[in-house]
């Protein structure tokens, strides 16, 4: 976080999207020749925020 600059970033393979604060996924960037992909979004500072990864349109579990 930056301000009110949030990177979400997912290492995989498939394409994945994210929801952010329960709305529509929204399409993330594949950093070149790596499975890393990121989304960087401006939200509001001083609120909990929610995210969820998807992949093939399906809400993923992660395991940390």
């Amino acid at each position: 976080m930056w301000g009110q600059e949030f990177l979400f970033a997912i290492d995989m393979e498939a394409t994945p999207s994210i929801s952010i604060d329960r709305q529509a996924p929204l399409p993330m960037t594949r950093v070149p020749n790596s499975n890393l992909w990121y989304r960087l979004m401006r939200l509001r500072a001083g609120v909990t925020h929610s995210y969820e990864f998807f992949s093939d349109g399906k809400a993923m579990s992660l395991m940390y």
